[in-house]
């Protein structure tokens, strides 16, 4: 009861932009403190926040498990608040935080570090990307590369202090956009489609247009302008125009 009335407070004194999906203990229920029971939550293409609260007296852990979907990737985990939760303006005690793969997890000891992808310090450093610092495995873990691919993953955040401390993390999801080569490939498959449709219509000559479109210059003889025959018209009396005209498919004899 405690620890909802605080996460209200601070909800109330700190509020902050809706986003995709917002996961706070304070309206939604606490999460699971259990790593072989974690809570699910289902994340959204986008920002997806996540508000609780943990303390070392009565909820040291807290367990949630998601599922990033084919074609998905989760480029990061921003901080975004990290302060006591019972004083105002006071960042909150160093904690811990950690991924594993698959829809449970360990409580972190000497004998589970190395069953983790990554764990490391939780630190009031406002904006910071924890994904990034998770995958080089620091505190416990093996290390795993970024952004993280599809799989069910779970993330635990604890703090083992008696002072509550007030955390909000950011699960950023995104859709990567199309590769150059997958673009290359798309362009060439309509080209092939439209080349498929048959040869252009013959005109006789190298031209790529059909023969109803084709053109050609014709030289054309104008009237003399006053007496005279044609034989005895100079070249200056002639003249060149365009004309636009269908030509005759030629016939072999």
């Amino acid at each position: 009861m405690l620890k909802r009335s605080l996460l209200v407070l601070l909800s109330a004194l700190f509020p902050h932009v809706a986003s995709a999906l917002d996961y706070d203990e304070s309206q939604q229920g606490d999460f699971s403190e259990s790593p072989d029971a974690p809570l699910q939550i289902l994340l959204t293409e986008g920002s997806n926040r996540v508000v609780g609260i943990v303390d070392g007296a009565t909820d040291v852990r807290d367990y949630l498990t998601f599922t990033i979907e084919d074609g998905q990737q989760l480029l990061a985990i921003d901080l975004v608040r990290y302060q006591d939760a019972t004083l105002a303006f006071v960042p909150g005690n160093r904690g811990f935080h950690a991924i594993a793969d698959g829809s449970t997890s360990y409580v972190p000891d000497s004998t589970t570090a190395s069953l983790f992808m990554g764990g490391a310090h939780l630190d009031p450093l406002i904006g910071d990307d924890l994904l990034a610092v998770l995958a080089t495995a620091p505190l416990a873990g093996t290390g795993f590369d970024v952004p993280l691919g599809p799989g069910t993953y779970t993330y635990h955040v604890q703090q083992t202090s008696p002072s509550p401390t007030l955390y909000e993390v950011d699960f950023i999801l995104a859709v990567p956009e199309p590769s150059s080569a997958l673009l290359i490939g798309v362009g060439l498959t309509i080209l092939s489609a439209t080349q498929s449709r048959g040869p252009l219509a013959s005109t006789g000559t190298d031209s790529p247009f059909p023969a109803r479109f084709y053109a050609t210059w014709q030289q054309s003889w104008l009237e003399p302008c006053g007496t005279g025959t044609m034989a005895g018209m100079t070249t200056s009396s002639r003249s060149l125009r365009p004309v636009v005209m269908a030509r005759r498919p030629r016939t072999v004899k």
